[in-house]
């Protein structure tokens, strides 16, 4: 005598264990956070991970944005109410009338503002593309708005050698725009720079020629200040009087202990006489 097992069903729809927002992240019943353990463990598949994340943020507010615009478009050509039973023909074609968000917006815009939305599209899916194909190529040097490089310890072959290996620098008009003050003399011989962001460097060209140690923290504040200014005055100097100043004219100031002008001195010629320039022309004689 034998026994069948008959499966028992229930009408209650049982809710999923987790929401999957990523392919390798989702959010718990209890509102947690759970990834899969490769992401706790790596750090570049955590960079990884968390680039991609970022630049599907980006994705969805490009169509948030787009589908507002349409909706917005919407509210302003609203028709007006009508009383009268639809056309046959739009209950039966129902579903065709349900176009692409973005197709309808391109074609209710002027053709320039068209050209500029096209174009916009045209770069954010090209950034898409080349963001998925770095994750392909496993290349994680990149920031968004930025350019970036990578180094290694065969790129540099003059001194100073860099020995720590492969490293990536991102930079941008923010964080690279820069002006520097060198000044050489008997006494001196340094370079001041200051970086948009606000961020000094200083090099002692004489015990630290290689410019590996920034030593602006040993300046105090009334070299600072000098320094500063000099480099202030060269940025808003104009012509060859302003910006290189004779030494010990009335125009002299700071410069000129840091960058002296040496003048050749031209000999003096002599102005001929009128009587060895013989006889002058009068003139037509008519």
């Amino acid at each position: 005598m034998g026994f069948t097992a008959r499966p028992t069903t229930s009408n209650k729809l049982t809710p999923p264990a987790a929401l999957k927002v990523t392919y390798r992240c989702s959010i718990l019943m209890n509102d947690t956070v759970k990834c899969d353990g490769g992401l706790y463990k790596s750090l570049q598949a955590w960079k990884d991970h968390k680039l991609h994340i970022e630049h599907e943020i980006e994705t969805l507010q490009t169509k948030i944005k787009n589908l507002r615009e349409v909706k917005g478009h919407l509210k302003k050509v609203r028709p007006e109410e009508c009383q009268c039973d639809p056309p046959s023909y739009l209950l039966k074609n129902k579903e065709a009338f349900r176009l692409n968000a973005g197709r309808m917006h391109s074609l209710s815009m002027p053709s320039k503002q068209k050209n500029q939305w096209l174009q916009k599209e045209q770069k954010r899916r090209k950034k898409l593309r080349k963001f998925l194909k770095r994750l392909q190529n496993n290349d994680t040097c990149s920031m968004p708005g930025l350019t970036c490089f990578t180094h290694d310890n065969h790129h540099w072959q003059t001194a100073p050698f860099w020995t720590m290996g492969p490293f990536c620098a991102c930079t941008s008009a923010n964080n690279n725009t820069y002006w520097c003050l060198r000044t050489i003399n008997d006494t001196h011989n340094f370079l001041f720079c200051e970086f948009a962001t606000g961020f000094l460097e200083y090099f002692d060209l004489n015990t630290d020629p290689y410019q590996l140690i920034n030593a602006v923290s040993t300046l105090d504040r009334n070299a600072l200040n000098s320094m500063h200014q000099q480099l202030m005055d060269l940025r808003g100097c104009k012509g060859h009087k302003q910006c290189n100043p004779e030494k010990g004219g009335k125009e002299r100031n700071y410069f000129s202990e840091y960058r002296p002008v040496h003048r050749r001195k031209r000999p003096k010629v002599k102005k001929p006489s009128s009587k060895s320039l013989g006889q002058i022309w009068e003139g037509w004689v008519g």
